[in-house]
């Protein structure tokens, strides 16, 4: 919980920030699960409200910044893997991107321009390793259960370096046939 001149801003693990007055009459309800941004999963941890922006640290090592009147669009200042350990890097074959997985089970995408994160997506389990493919389409993930996971994702249009959002990135095959973590995975052309 945090106060100031305005009132109170609260969070918690359903994803919500809530403004209160100082009679502790609630203003306004921010969903950040349901923004751009968000994502199922995203817990709020801090929240800092100064006039009318509202800074919002989560478990997952997220800063968002959001603009009272315009609350539907928050800004993600900074963003990382959080829990445990990163095992998983690939890079793509043409384009400056990276991916990256850990125990937070979750894939992320990342501009090896810009130090940015482009795409995320969450997963069933940890992830060990990772590999694309030849035309940059197929992503590959060796999962801590002994399965593995391939994704599909569109390419950058005309050289942009945005991808797709998380959200749309599809899963093309998942099988698991074994009970020990996968550590390697090669994509044969």
């Amino acid at each position: 919980m945090n106060v100031c001149e305005e009132g109170f801003a609260t969070g918690g693990r359903d994803g919500c920030v809530r403004l209160w007055d100082l009679n502790f009459k609630p203003i306004t309800v921010i969903d950040l699960r349901e923004t751009d941004q968000g994502y199922k999963g995203l817990s709020v941890r801090s929240v800092c409200w100064r006039g009318d922006h509202i800074l919002v640290g989560t478990q997952d090592s997220e800063i968002f910044e959001v603009v009272v009147h315009d609350r539907n669009k928050p800004f993600l200042i900074m963003q990382g893997h959080c829990e445990g350990e990163l095992w998983a890097l690939a890079v793509h074959p043409t384009k400056p991107l990276a991916m990256t997985g850990s125990d937070d089970r979750s894939v992320r995408i990342w501009s090896l321009i810009d130090h940015a994160l482009i795409a995320r997506c969450n997963m069933e389990e940890p992830i060990r390793c990772a590999a694309v493919s030849t035309d940059g389409i197929h992503l590959a993930l060796g999962m801590k259960d002994g399965s593995f996971t391939v994704l599909r994702g569109q390419l950058p249009i005309q050289g942009t370096i945005s991808l797709i959002p998380s959200r749309d990135m599809t899963e093309v095959v998942h099988i698991k046939d074994r009970k020990e973590a996968i550590h390697e995975l090669k994509v044969f052309p």
